[in-house]
C-alpha cells in the first residue's frame, strides 16, 4: 500500500505515484488527527462548490491571499473572503491545508503547480 513501518514510526514511501502518495498523507493525517473531519469529496452526480468557489480555491491552494484573489478575478476583498468562508463550510474544512487536500485529491491542480 505504499506505507511503511519503521520500529512503529509511521512514514511515506515517497517512490510511489502522487495519487497513492497523497492518500498515503491523508491515511497518516487522520492517525494524528483521528476525530478531525476531512473534506468531503465530491458526489458523482453534483460538484459540491460552484464554479467560481472552484476557481478561488484553486487560488488559495496556489498560495494567493484574499486582495490578491480579488485583483485576479475582478472581485471585492469582500466577495473573495465570502467565497473562502463558504468553501470552508461546504467542504467542512478547518484549514486551507484541508482546501488544498479537496483541490488536488480532485484533480482540480496538480501538485507541480503549488
Amino acid at each position: 500500500n505504499g506505507d511503511l513501518q519503521i520500529s512503529g514510526v509511521p512514514t511515506l514511501n515517497v517512490c510511489q505515484t502522487e495519487k497513492a502518495l497523497v492518500k498515503s498523507i491523508l491515511a497518516l493525517h487522520r492517525m494524528g488527527h483521528p476525530n478531525h473531519h476531512m473534506p468531503m469529496p465530491p458526489s458523482s452526480t453534483e460538484s459540491l462548490l460552484s464554479a467560481r468557489e472552484v476557481e478561488v480555491a484553486i487560488l488559495l491552494a496556489k498560495g494567493l491571499i484574499n486582495k490578491e484573489i480579488a485583483d485576479r478575478l475582478s472581485i471585492s476583498v469582500t466577495t473573495a473572503i465570502t467565497h473562502r468562508k463558504n468553501i470552508m463550510e461546504k467542504l467542512r474544512a478547518r484549514s486551507l491545508a484541508d482546501i488544498i487536500i479537496y483541490v488536488v485529491m480532485n484533480g482540480l491542480v496538480d501538485v507541480g503547480e503549488l
